[in-house]
C-alpha cells in the first residue's frame, strides 16, 4: 500500500536566519517554486567609540541598547507573521536554516490555529544555494 497518498498537496520548506527566509513550495510534482523573503530586522551591531544615549520613556530611562531589543522584537514578531501570511495555504512545513530563528518560527506556527499540525520538522541546516535548498526539500518530501 502507497502511504504517500496523505502526503499535502502543496508542500513547503522554509530556509530561514535573522535576515531572510527563502519558502520553497512544491505544488503536486511540479519542479518547486522559490520566493525570498527579507525579514527587515535591524542586525546591525554598534561600533567601538560611538556613544550610547538614553531616552526618558515615562518614569524609566531608556538606552539604545534596550530601544534596540526592543525594536528588533517588533521586528521579529512582523517577519513571523509575514511568513506565516506565506503558509496560510501550506498542507505541510519543513523548516531548515542555521541559529534559533528558525525555532523561534516553529513555535509561532504551533501557536496558529490556520498552521496547527501542518509543521512536520525543523533541522540544523548551514548556508545553501539556492538549488541546494530546492533539493533537500524535494529530497524531505520523497521520503515522507
Amino acid at each position: 500500500m502507497n502511504t504517500k497518498l496523505n502526503m499535502p498537496v502543496k508542500k513547503t520548506g522554509i530556509w530561514m536566519d535573522q535576515e531572510k527566509a527563502f519558502l520553497i513550495s512544491i505544488i503536486g510534482n511540479q519542479e518547486p517554486e522559490i520566493e525570498e523573503i527579507n525579514s527587515g530586522i535591524e542586525l546591525r551591531e554598534r561600533f567601538p567609540g560611538e556613544k550610547e544615549t538614553a531616552t526618558r520613556f515615562g518614569e524609566h530611562i531608556l538606552g539604545e541598547r534596550e530601544k534596540k531589543q526592543r525594536r528588533q522584537e517588533h521586528e521579529r514578531a512582523r517577519y513571523y507573521k509575514n511568513m506565516m501570511d506565506h503558509l496560510k495555504d501550506a498542507g505541510g512545513i519543513f523548516i531548515f536554516g542555521p541559529g534559533e530563528t528558525k525555532h523561534e518560527m516553529a513555535k509561532e506556527i504551533k501557536k496558529a490555529p490556520m498552521l496547527r499540525g501542518k509543521l512536520f520538522d525543523v533541522e540544523n541546516s548551514e548556508q545553501l544555494t539556492v538549488n541546494q535548498m530546492k533539493a533537500k526539500v524535494k529530497k524531505f518530501y520523497a521520503e515522507k
